[in-house]
C-alpha cells in the first residue's frame, strides 16, 4: 500500500470538502454553486458542518499516526453515515 500517497489524496480530499461547505454556504456563483435560499437549507448546511467537523478531527488524528480508540472508530463510522445522509438532504432540498 502506497501509504503516503493515500495520505496526501485523503488530505486533498479534506480539502476540498472544506471548500464544498463554504461554497455551498455562501454560495459560489462563478462555479455555479447557489447560496442556501431558505432558512430550512442554511440549517440542515450547519448540521453537515458539524458532522464534518467532527469528522475531520478524527481524520486528521488517523493522518498524524495517532491511534484510534474503538469508541472513535465507531464514531467514525457513525458520522460518515451521518454526513452521507445530511448531505442527501440537502441535494433533495435544492432540487425539490
Amino acid at each position: 500500500i502506497d501509504a503516503p500517497n493515500r495520505i496526501a489524496d485523503l488530505r486533498e480530499t479534506m480539502g476540498q470538502m472544506d471548500a464544498l461547505i463554504v461554497d455551498v454556504a455562501n454560495g459560489a456563483p462563478e462555479r455555479g454553486v447557489i447560496a442556501p435560499s431558505s432558512r430550512q437549507m442554511t440549517k440542515q448546511l450547519k448540521r453537515v458542518s458539524r458532522a464534518w467537523s467532527d469528522l475531520s478531527v478524527l481524520l486528521d488524528q488517523g493522518i498524524e499516526g495517532a491511534p484510534l480508540k474503538d469508541a472513535e472508530k465507531v464514531t467514525l463510522a457513525n458520522l460518515s453515515s451521518q454526513i452521507l445522509l445530511e448531505v442527501k438532504t440537502v441535494i433533495d432540498m435544492y432540487l425539490y
